[in-house]
């Protein structure tokens, strides 16, 4: 069996992150052997106690790749070393590096110029490399052919829908969730880590032309001046998994214009649909693709403001969505993309 090395430049406290590397380890443990390098450090640490976990955890991810057949990492261009590593090792073994936005845009919107300023320098270095880079949406594997890489695949982002535990979820979040839902006749829900282009305020705006529907919103947000939200600052998976299936629409990223960013597969969306949720979006979600799929995902720059009533009058059954999503939308679906020895199993 093939050894298979997953390389994580970050730490596991966001709850996104955590949910998309178990379920992509999950499944791929059943063909490789699999090893997972992450930095080991928590948000409120120290700072010289990060740059010490970074460096342990690039030392520890070159040294393993040696022993490795097989390399992904997901891209962070703060990861120097490791990248610079693996551009040469490329020449030697495959290396399947993961990009999740167009990093250069983010980074500007955020001022981050001497992280853009790292980002530009790798991406020269990977024009001469051997990686395979994996876009997990059509205009970012546009934009990466554009910055000259070789090898880009596109391959949508997946899901692996975990079972929800009632016993470990707190009563007061069940019966608070029971009584807002008693006040409304329908029930959205929004989660998001606080960014700008997850739009929060425009859905909140949104929400309000529409009284009998309340919205609960999960994240890092606030000065909410509406009777019309239910806010949850942290929910861990299993209790979020319950709280969307106890929903009947869902909000994805709504501002991404701010970033000129048109197609998307963001986990989000995947976890609501997994859950049974439909979704209304103000992109391009390639979960499209799937015909199967296609009617629970209402774009609002087609329908404007009639997204909200056109979701109202959507006829459908949370088991049998939660069931096509999981089929689509699976880690099968998306590996067997471009890893060789699974597309002929």
């Amino acid at each position: 069996m093939k050894r298979f090395l997953y390389i994580l430049p970050t730490n596991f406290e966001h709850v996104g992150i955590n949910i998309k590397v178990q379920g992509q380890l999950q499944f791929l443990a059943q063909h490789y052997k699999t090893s997972l390098i992450y930095i080991r450090f928590k948000r409120q640490s120290l700072f010289l106690s990060k740059l010490l976990a970074t460096y342990i955890f690039e030392l520890k991810a070159i040294g393993a790749s040696l022993c490795h057949d097989i390399i992904y990492v997901r891209y962070n261009p703060k990861s120097l070393f490791v990248n610079i590593w693996l551009i040469l090792l490329s020449y030697i073994k495959p290396v399947y590096i993961e990009h999740n936005t167009i990093m250069q845009t983010e980074l500007h919107f955020l001022n981050r110029f001497f992280e853009s300023n790292i980002h530009q320098f790798i991406l020269r270095c990977l024009q001469v490399s051997h990686c395979h880079h994996i876009a997990v949406n059509e205009q970012l594997k546009h934009h990466l052919v554009e910055k000259k890489l070789s090898s880009v695949i596109y391959a949508q982002n997946g899901f692996l829908k975990s079972p929800t535990d009632m016993s470990i979820i707190e009563p007061p979040i069940i019966n608070q969730l029971k009584t807002f839902k008693q006040a409304f006749s329908h029930i959205a829900i929004f989660c998001g880590n606080g960014y700008p282009w997850h739009g929060c305020n425009d859905i909140i705006k949104l929400i309000q032309e529409h009284p009998t529907i309340g919205l609960i919103v999960v994240g890092p947000y606030s000065n909410f001046n509406t009777n019309q939200c239910l806010q949850f600052k942290f929910l861990s998976a299993n209790t979020l998994n319950y709280v969307i299936e106890q929903c009947d629409f869902a909000f994805s990223t709504f501002r991404w214009d701010m970033l000129n960013i048109t197609d998307g597969s963001p986990l989000k969306s995947r976890h609501y649909l997994c859950h049974g949720c439909p979704i209304i979006v103000n992109y391009h979600d390639c979960a499209t693709d799937f015909r199967s799929l296609k009617p629970y995902i209402i774009d609002y720059r087609q329908l404007k403001d009639q997204s909200i009533p056109t979701m109202l009058t959507l006829n459908y059954n949370k088991q049998q969505l939660s069931e096509l999503a999981c089929n689509a939308l699976s880690w099968k679906q998306y590996f067997t993309r471009f890893l060789p020895e699974l597309s002929v199993k």
